[in-house]
């Protein structure tokens, strides 16, 4: 095939790479064998031989990943290394090759299929990455066994075309200069993803076809912005992706060299630019990026990512070390935002008091954030107590609190009268507490409505764009089929910012987004002229966004803005920024894949 084409995914590093495809097809899994009784006792050397080989090379693996300034890839070997030699899946494998004379390479299969099929019947992302998990182990053990070498190594400046990216892989391929990455599976939050944002190198997951349609050594640029793929671009398309691959690299090192500079618009207005992170490992990379801080942590993820229940003095050893890594900067912890959607992801025996919350009969709507942990008070109470405990080691990085999924007064009160109460038995047990400023997330339309009810108990209130948008439209944002409805300039959206970012003005309170329209071509722009000066994103995202901040002005956005929330819809919005700021954007739109509307 010589034809050009484009294949779509989801973006989950950005940049644009241009290479030869190295193609990396899954190993066929072993047909199911018996072996004679016999050879039994050399099966399970085998089988012995056969972990310590796989043991021995993520030990090799961690050690080559001892360099990486952040932690996903360590964390995710790390979990690989576990699993290898967990002695109940080993117990298991062994009793096949005992009692039903399997052999070790059917037994490893029979027993890690049966794992991951038992996984795969849980809704959720976590439970779906741990599934990944235990194909890949088992694809290591099976190597080990059949004495396999990892797949040969790319030629330098490859593109590479995989099904996922095993760990143990990780730090060779980046040795090796691999350029670019496109996954067949993964998501945003997909191990692949934490891998390829920890090795730098622009990615795109979820390509369905691409094990399928793309040859070996054919030419293809990845676009991590557009979240595209294609496959023998023109020479023309060549040339553009170089020139974006290089713009791209000096944007960084642009940014890395001012990086300990305020962002400030065009006509000298400071903006509070953070990053928003998962995990403290991330925070390593925020300083080159950037981020002043972390405007978002999103605390459930320790709670989703622990094969164990979460301990205050747990709590308070990660909340302690994340503030050491960000200050003197500020951390914002959103306390745990568990709902349904997570909770489902959560294995049974660590839902704890959330357990009744995991299969509600209607999941959308069912209790989650702020009304979930106030059903769950002992788990609350213990988190509260962590971040104070953690703010008191660490004074010299302020800590903020943040509420999420705030939908009334009489539950926000009733969390800061809890919040009271914890503060005063610390203080009464001798701890001394900093001041510490606590907010409230704005992200249903009840508190958009109520937002000049709830000011007054809060020290700021911070915009999650992203639920917002999905309950004010009512769409679900993960379903690719309602992309076209979930634009982050939605007039309805814009508007709700709007009458937010007045009450708070109105009242001397800070306003802050933090969602994924800090970070949109289009809806960044407006949401300066909407008043908003604290912005919290993705940190592969801040490059660009600091580069945008710095060309723009207040005397244009303002009037931008207010013409923008008279329009009737997102079209109407896009082409209308569009055509106000091509000339002083569209270089940096290019480099994010982003063409605005022709003007009419």
């Amino acid at each position: 095939m010589s034809t050009r084409f484009t294949l779509s995914g989801v973006a989950v590093s950005v940049g644009v790479a241009i290479g030869p495809a190295w193609v990396v097809d899954p190993r066929g899994v072993p047909a199911t064998r018996r072996v004679s009784l016999e050879r039994v006792p050399g099966e399970l050397a085998r089988l012995s031989a056969a972990i310590e080989r796989a043991r021995t090379e993520l030990l090799q693996a961690l050690h080559d990943a001892s360099d990486l300034p952040s932690g996903p890839l360590r964390d995710i070997l790390e979990a690989h290394r576990q699993l290898t030699c967990d002695p109940t899946l080993r117990e298991h494998i062994e009793k096949l090759i005992e009692e039903e004379q399997s052999s070790a390479e059917s037994a490893v299969v029979k027993v890690m299929e049966g794992f991951a099929r038992a996984l795969e019947g849980n809704d959720g992302a976590y439970l779906r990455e741990l599934t990944h998990d235990v194909e890949q182990v088992m694809g290591h053990l099976l190597d080990a066994l059949q004495g396999h070498s990892p797949s040969a190594d790319p030629p330098p400046g490859a593109v590479l075309i995989v099904r996922d990216l095993p760990p143990r892989d990780a730090v060779r391929l980046r040795e090796r200069g691999v350029v670019g990455l496109v996954a067949t599976r993964g998501s945003a939050t997909s191990h692949t993803a934490l891998l390829a944002r920890a090795l730098g190198i622009p990615a795109v997951v979820g390509v369905r076809d691409a094990l399928l349609t793309i040859e070996n050594g054919a030419l293809v640029e990845v676009d991590g912005f557009a979240g595209s793929c294609h496959v023998r671009p023109s020479d023309e398309e060549q040339s553009r992706a170089r020139a974006r691959a290089t713009r791209f690299a000096t944007f960084l090192s642009e940014l890395a060299a001012r990086a300990r500079e305020p962002v400030l618009t065009a006509d000298g207005e400071p903006i509070d630019l953070r990053a928003n992170i998962e995990l403290p490992s991330e925070a390593a990379e925020l300083a080159a990026r950037g981020a002043r801080g972390v405007g978002l942590f999103r605390s459930e993820y320790l709670f989703l990512a622990s094969r164990a229940p979460l301990g205050e003095d747990e709590q308070v050893r990660t909340y302690a070390t994340l503030l050491r890594d960000v200050r003197p900067h500020p951390v914002t912890f959103r306390t745990f935002d568990l709902g349904a959607d997570k909770l489902g992801d959560a294995p049974r025996e660590r839902r704890g008091p959330h357990r009744r919350a995991a299969r509600p009969a209607n999941p959308a709507l069912a209790p989650r954030g702020l009304r979930l942990a106030l059903a769950s008070r002992e788990a609350f109470e213990r988190q509260l107590r962590a971040v104070l405990r953690a703010s008191s080691d660490v004074p010299e990085a302020p800590a903020e609190l943040l509420f999420p999924m705030v939908a009334s007064r009489a539950d926000l009160l009733a969390a800061l009268s809890l919040y009271r109460d914890v503060r005063a038995a610390l203080v009464s047990e001798g701890v001394v507490l900093p001041d510490m400023r606590v907010g409230a997330m704005i992200e249903v339309p009840a508190a958009v409505l109520m937002v000049d009810v709830l000011l007054p108990h809060v020290d700021f209130v911070a915009l999650g764009t992203n639920d917002l948008l999905q309950y004010s439209l009512a769409i679900d944002r993960a379903d690719p089929g309602s992309t076209r409805w979930a634009r982050a300039y939605e007039p309805a959206l814009l508007r709700s910012v709007h009458h937010v970012a007045s009450a708070a003005r109105a009242q001397g309170k800070d306003v802050r987004v933090c969602g994924d329209a800090a970070s949109d071509p289009i809806a960044l722009p407006l949401l300066l002229g909407l008043g908003v000066r604290h912005l919290s994103l993705q940190p592969a995202a801040l490059p660009i966004a600091a580069a945008t901040l710095r060309r723009l002005e207040r005397a244009v956005l303002a009037p931008l803005a207010r013409e923008a929330l008279a329009l009737g819809d997102a079209d109407e919005v896009e082409a209308h920024v569009g055509s106000a700021l091509r000339a002083t954007l569209a270089d940096l739109w290019s480099e994010q894949g982003y063409t605005p509307p022709a003007a009419s």
